[in-house]
Order: C-alpha cells, then sequence, then structure tokens
C-alpha cells in the first residue's frame, strides 16, 4: 500500500501498472487504483479481496514478465535474440538500399535496364551496385545468399520498392525544403515547361529563398544564402495562361505555400507567361501586386540573337554554311584527320540549338583559322582518295569560304557574339545594378559599332582574312530583286534599287543586323532596368545616410 497526499491509499503495484500500460489503464477501474481508497472501516476486508483479484495479479504478472525480458531471463529468450537479429538485419539492409537510392538520385543516374533480376546482364544501376556491395559488405553478402537460396522471396530489390524509397525520400526532402521556405516567409518561383518522352507536357517549380547557415565553427557569423529547390514536375493539360495559372495556384495550395508571400516570378519569354494581359505574370500580379516578374535572361538573349540572324537571308544562310562545313568535316575520320593536321589548337564544333550566344565557339575557328580550313576543303578536293560525293561537297563548300562577304559576316558575327556572350555569363556574385551596367555597355558598344567607321573597320578586318584566303577583297556581283513596297500616297516614288554590293551589304546586311540587336536589347531588357531603378538603392545602402529624406522616400 501507498499513501496519497489527498488522504487516501492506493495499491503501488496496480498504480504503477496504469501509468505504464493503456491496456490496464482500461481494464483496472478500482478505487485502490484509480483515485485513491478510504473507507478505512471495511480496508481490511477490501485488501483481502484486492489481493486475490485478477487485475493484481495480471500487474504482477506483466511486471515480472517486463524484468525477465530486460534481463534476458525468459522462456523464449533464444527466440527473442533471433527477432532482434532479425530486425537489426532488415534495418541494415534498408539504410544500404536507401543509400544506393540516394547516390543513384544525386548523381541523376538511372535505376532500372532491361532485366529485374540479379546476377544478369543489363539489370540496371540500382542492382548492380546492390551485387557490388554485396562484394565488400556481410549485410549485403547474407542478404543475396538468402535471396539465391530461396530463403526469402521479399527481398526489397525490385521495382516496387524502389519506386517506394524514392517517393518515401522525395517527401523527406520536400518536407525539408517547405521548412527552409517557411523560415525564410518570402519567396521567388521559376517555371518552365517542356514535353516529356511520352509527349505529356510538364512544368518545373522551382522556389528561389534566401536562407540562414549557421558558421562551421561555433564563433563563426551566419551565412546569407540565396537557395534554389526543385519542387518537382506538374502535369499541365492546358498551356494557356489561365490553366498554366490555375495549375501552379493548386500545386502551391497542395504544399501549403502562401501566394501573398510570393516577391518574385521568373520564366522564359513565352506569349502564355510574359504577355501583358492574360499571362501567368499578369494574373498572379492581380493577385500579389508585389510578384515582381523577370523573364530569363538566357532566353531572351537567345531571342535577341536568333531575330538578329534572321533578319535578313545572308545572316540565315551564314550559319547555315557554318554548320554544313562541320557536319562535312566531321562525318569521316579521314575528312577530320584532313582537318587536324591543318588547324592548330581550335577546331571546329557544332552550332548549339539552344544557346545562341554559345555559337561564339563554332564562330571562333572561322575568324583565325579559315584560310587553314579552307586548305583542308581544298586537299579533299584534290586527293583522289575520297570520294566523288565527298569532293562534290568538298568542292560547293570551298566556294561558299571563297567569298568575301562571307568573310565580312564572319567578322560581323564574332564581334557581336563575342560581345553577347560574356553578357550571357551567370554568377552567384553578380549584383542587379551591376546586369544593367553591362546591358548599357553592350548597347553602346553595338550602336558605336553601327557607324562608318564600324564598318570600315569591319573591312579592314575581312581584308585581311582575304590576304590569307588569297582573294580579292571585292563583293561579289548580286542578282536580287528589289521588295516592293506599298506606298501610302500617290506621289511617293519607289527606293531606288542599290546598285553597289559594298553599299548593298551596309545597308542590307550589317545595318540590320545591328539594329535588330539594339531594337532588342532595349526592349526585352527593359523590365530588368525597371526593377533596377526601384531596387538598386539597397546595394548601396551605407550611402543612405548621406542622402536627403526626400530622395530616400522617392
Amino acid at each position: 500500500m501507498q499513501w496519497s497526499p489527498p488522504g487516501t491509499s492506493v495499491c503501488r503495484v496496480c498504480r504503477e501498472g496504469v501509468s505504464d500500460n493503456e491496456l490496464f489503464a482500461t481494464k483496472v477501474t478500482t478505487s485502490l487504483t484509480r483515485g485513491g481508497y478510504n473507507d478505512w472501516k471495511n480496508l481490511s476486508q477490501n485488501l483481502s479481496i484486492h489481493e486475490k483479484s485478477n487485475s493484481l495479479v495480471a500487474v504482477r504478472d506483466w511486471n515480472e514478465l517486463s524484468r525477465r525480458f530486460g534481463r534476458g531471463k525468459t522462456i523464449d529468450v533464444a527466440s527473442q535474440r533471433l527477432l532482434a537479429t532479425e530486425t537489426q538485419h532488415w534495418q541494415d539492409v534498408v539504410k544500404r538500399l536507401i543509400g544506393i537510392v540516394k547516390y543513384l538520385g544525386r548523381q541523376c543516374l538511372a535505376f532500372r535496364g532491361s532485366r529485374d533480376t540479379l546476377y544478369s546482364e543489363n539489370n540496371g544501376n540500382y542492382l548492380q551496385l546492390v551485387e557490388m556491395l554485396a562484394t565488400f559488405n556481410t549485410v549485403m553478402q547474407e542478404h543475396l545468399k538468402r535471396i539465391k537460396n530461396k530463403e526469402i522471396f521479399q527481398h526489397y530489390l525490385g521495382k516496387d520498392i524502389q519506386n517506394k524509397l524514392i517517393s518515401l525520400i522525395a517527401k523527406e526532402i520536400t518536407k525539408h525544403i517547405l521548412q527552409l521556405l517557411k523560415n525564410a516567409k518570402y519567396y521567388s518561383i521559376i517555371l518552365d515547361c517542356t514535353p516529356d518522352i511520352t509527349l505529356i507536357e510538364q512544368m518545373t517549380i522551382i522556389v528561389r529563398f534566401v536562407s540562414i547557415k549557421e558558421g562551421e565553427s561555433p564563433t563563426a557569423e551566419p551565412e546569407l544564402c540565396i537557395d534554389e529547390k526543385f519542387l518537382g514536375f506538374i502535369q499541365i493539360l492546358s498551356s494557356t495562361g489561365e490553366g498554366l495559372t490555375e495549375a501552379i495556384l493548386s500545386e502551391l495550395e497542395k504544399l501549403k505555400i502562401p501566394v501573398g508571400d510570393m516577391r518574385g516570378q521568373g520564366y522564359d519569354n513565352g506569349s502564355n507567361l510574359k504577355g501583358k494581359h492574360q499571362s501567368v505574370q499578369k494574373r498572379i500580379l492581380d493577385l500579389n501586386p508585389r510578384a515582381f516578374y523577370i523573364p530569363c535572361s538566357a532566353h531572351t538573349l537567345n531571342l535577341v540573337v536568333n531575330d538578329a540572324a534572321m533578319s535578313c537571308w545572308d545572316a540565315a544562310s551564314f550559319f547555315s554554311i557554318v554548320q554544313k562545313i562541320y557536319v562535312f568535316l566531321s562525318g569521316s575520320t579521314v575528312r577530320w584527320n584532313v582537318l587536324k593536321k591543318h588547324i592548330g589548337r581550335l577546331t571546329l564544333k557544332p552550332l548549339s540549338d539552344t544557346r545562341w550566344p554559345s555559337r561564339i565557339d563554332a564562330i571562333r575557328p572561322f575568324r583565325f583559322q579559315v584560310g587553314e580550313i579552307f586548305d583542308s576543303l581544298s586537299e579533299i578536293l584534290r586527293e583522289n582518295s575520297h570520294t566523288a560525293m565527298a569532293q562534290s561537297d568538298a568542292e560547293c563548300l570551298s566556294k561558299e569560304l571563297n567569298n568575301f562577304t562571307f568573310l565580312c559576316l564572319i567578322v560581323l558575327w564574332y564581334n557581336i557574339l563575342n560581345r553577347i556572350n560574356f553578357v550571357s555569363k551567370q554568377s552567384r556574385s553578380m549584383y542587379l545594378p551591376d546586369v544593367v551596367d553591362i546591358l548599357k555597355s553592350t548597347t553602346t558598344f553595338l550602336e558605336n559599332y553601327r557607324s562608318d567607321k564600324g564598318f570600315e573597320d569591319l573591312l579592314e578586318e575581312a581584308k585581311n582574312l582575304s590576304l590569307e584566303m588569297e582573294i580579292d577583297p571585292v563583293f561579289p556581283p548580286f542578282v536580287r530583286q528589289i521588295k516592293k513596297k506599298k506606298r501610302l500616297f500617290c506621289y511617293e516614288a519607289p527606293d531606288d534599287p542599290i546598285c553597289d554590293p559594298a553599299n548593298f551589304f551596309k545597308i542590307e546586311c550589317f545595318y540590320s543586323i545591328l539594329d535588330m540587336c539594339i531594337n532588342f536589347l532595349d526592349e526585352r531588357f527593359e523590365q530588368i532596368k525597371h526593377h533596377s531603378k526601384h531596387f538598386q538603392f539597397l546595394y548601396n545602402i551605407q550611402k543612405l545616410k548621406d542622402v536627403p529624406r526626400e530622395a530616400v522616400m522617392e
């Protein structure tokens, strides 16, 4: 018995048993166990009854069994040890399988192959890593031995358990990201759509936020970091601005991410994403006016150069010829060896379809080794060891190279892309005012280049290439139909045809390409300049002490 503070007595054995076991807590309801006993006149009689009660016997037996379990003195101690060993074995197996899944995911490697059985060819990276791990690890070695001897049939190596492990890990990662996002509160969203191999349109969701990372040592100061985290794919049924907006808002609601905390939007230049009236950015701005939109700068530069390349016939055909020369010389090891014999450190590279500014890598060999490339084509044309088809292609391509207009385009595009390629580089340490300054300097360079002096410099560089090619620095005569423009008034006279080939190239090609680059740089980066005007003071916030209050409020 045990004395209770309210002036009652309780059975200590039953009281402890009830507090330690929920089953007893629901079954044992006597006053000696619960609130306490204070019927002192009938205490001895009730104690005699309680000592023989089933509840007290059960509690005593349970306590005895618990003590024996703790000391390993139960009658089935061998079975318990075997159960504990088996439990530990499966825990160790699952830990190693999770490690394999995390490794493959981190390295972006495929899991499965054409077969799903151990020790068979093409059974995928997952099973191959399991086999490799079993070579050095006793846990996996024992696991595979049981599978081979058919001692177990649930081996946790099939495609279903792979998907289950991937799903569980993905949930934990998403949970961790959402916690970081919750701590940061404000975020920006980055979206992009692309069809997968089954032609299903999927949208990528990425969030960007500022997080605080503790220093490596206790005395180190915390560090502010800008994190970008991938949250997953969304299947898109409608690619309109309304359909994409509904999909985004639905996913944000599912993840419990408040739209009101969004402070930025980053998409490409598609009309359904960027448009001014019915696009995604406009619809989200209507819901949250502080979610400022900034287009993807890399995609914007792609469009600038792409539009400039399509501005005239000569510019469009130039890149086609460059690609044809690469395809021809790289299509045969014999022809490629001929090229390597003539050129030095630079080599030909294919044109990039996705990153137009990086096409500078394909043009650079032509800018500095066009003579060697021409000599390679000439050697293929002369040698009888090549097929007639190869010699015919070499002759056609050499004629394209042996053209002063083509040499001028090499110089022009190299100068333009060399400048724009510098602008397209990305850096974590790049600040918004620096971006605006670089864009302004690029626009200024193009504007200065679009002048009579710029054209004369281009001709001078092209003449140096013509000396290397041993051709006359003269534009070939052209026969091209003059475009008829609609006259708005009857007294308007038609434009005079341009008869001088050099003047024609200057107006229809040189000016056309540069005008397109200048106009689109100003137009497509207008929003970045607008945001910089409002937020660039943050990068010089210490200087605000010396600025008048009126200027700060403005």
